[in-house]
């Protein structure tokens, strides 16, 4: 009767015990470990088990949007896969009823899609690293990420940031918002995400851009990735490039079916960065407020929590 679980928790993952746990570890890169002793030393408030109960609610309380908006993206995000599916894949697009089919390198496609390829057809780029010797190409204004970020569903933070020069002096180039980017090479090959603004990359990234139909070419990318992989490599080599990008050939649906989908998807898409926008920061609100929480800084045991 003198600690809450859920509150435990929340402790835990405060900066008051976090901080002290992880300056406490020691051993070889790799095999470090906290000091439990060390850990036990930790000293915390001692306040009552109802202000506990309190904070943990509150705390909770973020969480649970949080949640919930993981849902309804989730269920977003399914939706718009279906629809492509439908639509790109199983040919049952508006109006496909009296459609007719012809032979192409692609198997049978309707008779009015053609057969492109993406660098023909789409704008792509390749992202570059600024030196790191150079002070002055880095800590700028300017989004930059690397690889590891195109694990995300959509990308709405970067990794750093970089200067102008670094911009200018480097490889790396600015793609635009709602950029599609695949990840070449390393533990993300095939890893495939949507900018949700203008940035940079490192050159373990391929950027691939429409002016009209942003969405169609993220779920496209996402349907092919895995195969494209595969014929580039045999199943062996870790890695593709810009140039096997380029040449990955794809089926163009007409205008007409293009627009329609965009006018379904938009919507959708951007949805999902509203709601991805939102729990950014609903995490920061709530990563703000607990070690003001939990250190008393901010006194619960009047307050009223639902």
């Amino acid at each position: 009767d003198i600690s809450d679980n859920d509150y435990l928790y929340y402790l835990i993952s405060s900066p008051l015990v976090k901080g002290p746990a992880i300056k406490s570890m020691s051993g070889a890169t790799g095999r470090q470990r906290a000091n439990l002793d060390k850990i036990k030393q930790i000293e915390v408030p001692d306040i009552s088990i109802k202000a506990q109960q309190k904070i943990a609610k509150f705390l909770s309380n973020y969480d649970d949007l949080i949640e919930n908006n993981n849902r309804r993206i989730k269920i977003l995000e399914e939706m718009a896969q279906k629809i492509y599916k439908e639509w790109f894949v199983d040919f049952k697009f508006p109006g496909h009823e009296t459609t007719t089919f012809k032979d192409s390198p692609l198997g049978k496609i309707p008779n009015d899609w053609e057969v492109k390829k993406i660098g023909k057809e789409y704008k792509t780029y390749l992202g570059g690293t600024p030196s790191r010797n150079e002070i002055k190409y880095w800590n700028g204004d300017i989004p930059w990420l690397n690889s590891g970020k195109t694990n995300e569903l959509r990308i709405t933070e970067a990794s750093e940031y970089i200067t102008k020069a670094g911009l200018e002096k480097s490889s790396t180039k600015l793609m635009p918002k709602f950029t599609t980017v695949l990840a070449i090479t390393g533990a993300t090959l095939g890893q495939v995400s949507m900018l949700g603004d203008e940035m940079c990359a490192n050159q373990s990234v391929v950027g691939v851009y429409s002016n009209t139909n942003q969405e169609f070419v993220f779920y496209l990318l996402k349907d092919k990735i895995k195969k494209l992989i595969q014929n580039a490599s045999g199943g062996a080599q870790q890695h593709i490039n810009k140039d096997i990008v380029n040449e990955m050939e794809f089926i163009l649906p007409t205008n007409n079916i293009l627009n329609d989908f965009t006018n379904i998807l938009k919507p959708i898409n951007l949805e999902i960065f509203n709601l991805l926008h939102k729990n950014r920061v609903l995490k920061q609100t709530r990563d703000t407020l607990l070690p003001r929480l939990i250190s008393g800084e901010i006194n619960v045991e009047n307050m009223e929590v639902q």
